[in-house]
């Protein structure tokens, strides 16, 4: 009875899980390329 309770909050708990590294891998890329644009434009223009 007990194997039947606990597996949708096994469940659950994945898709928490995987919610949170899906986010946390879209933070990284956008912060990627906000990271090279930026120095594109300061390796462009040095005076900024």
């Amino acid at each position: 009875m007990m194997k039947y309770i606990s597996m949708p909050f096994k469940i659950n708990v994945t898709g928490v899980e995987i919610f949170n590294h899906l986010s946390q891998f879209i933070f990284e890329i956008m912060f990627l390329i906000f990271g090279n644009f930026i120095r594109k434009i300061t390796t462009d223009y040095p005076d900024i």
